[in-house]
């Protein structure tokens, strides 16, 4: 809900208040009575969007071993809830006139409060969108080709945990680390992330900075991703590579849509469907919510694979050289896929036994090691002289108190993948405890002869309750990195 935009407040009106009036016009042509056509469908539609909400509060429920909070069990009674009373008032010869005006009343009074809400929500985002139009042009440096322009690639696996965030889920990926070794990618041992959060964390990788201004200008208060997007669509790091004379690919993404960065050449596994986060919202916690989660569940799984296919070949008929952004929504839940990318409904184990998001999880980090290494691979047969960087945006995020983090839950969220295949750049560039935010300083100082600062890493934490209230644990992350 906090990239919520207008148009998202459009969509479900126009697709939800049509069809309800389209069952009332079939039910009062058969039934020949339009107050109780209005009765069955108010009942109807009260049931339908509120099921989620309840679901939620008895999903997993268990007695005897026995999961009953599932909703091959739990929607039986709502549709019986339907059909029961759509029965009565049809066979019945009562005048509904009173129960349809207390019930077309109350489910009016439902349908204004979720909308006035959505609406204020929505205003709210959009003046503070209004509020800052970012704009890095005045930040940029003037570049210069020394090494015949390489392809560079940024890949961020989003979630993928560093070592602390490994080490918290009893997980030895130290295989995966000999790999990225052996084909001479650089790793600081002991980088994390500048931010808990995707949306930030990427938005200062690609502009080479902190937040703070950003912060200050929509105020601590806002909870609108609006401006952080905004920072992402007219970033510094692509304005530097487009100088440069490089095509800007973008693969799609949920984090951000790839059509609205400003300088895109090419946009690959963009989806077709139409994408409202409002409509998924409110068809995700009604009566066909699980049909729902299915859909996202393959379109994702759709996404993840193209992604994995598409970025080995990207490359071929440029006659330009190319910047990849690419970011993954995995090993990131839902946890869909199983080690050799098996089919996963969430919930549900490969094997017998209970289903534990933590082992879930590691399942999904083999299935993206296995497939980014193929990647790396393949790039790197077709063009050893490109540019790797690969990254998550932060680590995973179990047990953590968000509002009061403890010294544990930071490291495990701040903990990243980091790994630089440079040729072109030493070792002791890519020092031990590097962050995002000097990764492309670097890259443009030491490939590009720029002249950019290298900035002091520091290390913040935020919430999605107060997106913009910037705390430093800085202290946190050092004190682990001395030890």
């Amino acid at each position: 809900m906090h990239d919520l935009v207008p148009i998202d407040i459009l969509i479900p009106i126009l697709i939800i208040v049509p069809i309800s009036l389209i069952i009332f016009f079939i039910l009062k042509l058969i039934l020949k009575n339009s107050k109780k056509a209005a009765l069955i469908v108010s009942i109807g539609l009260v049931l339908f969007f509120t099921y989620g909400h309840f679901y939620n509060i008895i999903k997993g429920f268990t007695i005897l071993d026995e999961v009953i909070g599932r909703h091959r069990y739990f929607i039986i009674p709502f549709i019986l809830g339907i059909i029961i009373p759509t029965y009565f008032i049809i066979k019945s010869k009562i005048d509904f006139q009173k129960i349809t005006k207390i019930v077309n009343g109350v489910s009016l009074a439902l349908v204004i409060m979720i909308f006035v809400n959505i609406t204020t929500f929505g205003i709210a985002e959009i003046e503070s969108h209004s509020t800052i139009h970012y704009d890095s042009t005045n930040d940029l440096i003037k570049l210069q080709n020394i090494y015949n322009t390489p392809d560079v690639y940024y890949i961020i696996l989003d979630e993928y945990g560093g070592p602390d965030s490994m080490k918290y889920l009893d997980y030895d990926n130290n295989q995966f680390y000999e790999f990225l070794k052996e084909k001479k990618f650089i790793i600081p041992e002991k980088s994390t992330g500048n931010y808990p959060i995707s949306q930030f964390s990427i938005a200062s990788s690609l502009n080479m900075e902190y937040l703070d201004d950003l912060s200050n200008s929509v105020g601590k208060n806002s909870k609108s991703y609006l401006p952080v997007k905004e920072m992402l669509y007219n970033n510094s790091v692509m304005k530097n590579f487009k100088s440069l004379g490089y095509d800007i690919v973008i693969f799609e993404s949920p984090l951000a849509s790839a059509e609205n960065f400003v300088l895109v050449d090419d946009i690959i596994c963009q989806s077709q469907a139409l994408n409202s986060m409002l409509l998924d919202t409110i068809t995700g916690v009604s009566m066909i919510g699980y049909f729902v989660e299915r859909y996202d569940e393959d379109k994702r799984r759709d996404k993840i694979n193209c992604v994995f296919s598409e970025i080995k070949t990207i490359a071929d008929n440029k006659d330009k050289p190319i910047f990849a952004f690419v970011h993954m929504e995995i090993p990131h839940p839902p946890f869909i896929f199983g080690p050799n990318g098996e089919t996963i409904i969430p919930g549900n184990p490969i094997s017998s036994e209970t289903w534990d998001e933590k082992l879930a999880y590691i399942d999904q980090v083999k299935f993206a090691t296995k497939e980014i290494s193929k990647v790396i691979e393949k790039i790197l047969d077709e063009n050893k002289n490109s540019i790797i960087i690969l990254q998550s945006d932060h680590g995973s995020g179990f047990d953590i108190d968000w509002k009061n983090p403890n010294e544990s839950m930071v490291l495990q969220r701040l903990s990243i993948l980091n790994a630089y295949y440079a040729p072109e750049i030493s070792k002791n560039q890519f020092y031990e405890d590097i962050t995002p935010i000097n990764t492309f300083r670097i890259i443009f100082n030491e490939y590009f002869n720029g002249d950019y600062k290298i900035l002091e890493d520091q290390n913040y934490w935020n919430t999605g309750s107060a997106p913009y209230d910037f705390e430093d644990v800085t202290q946190i992350i050092n004190a682990d990195i001395k030890k």
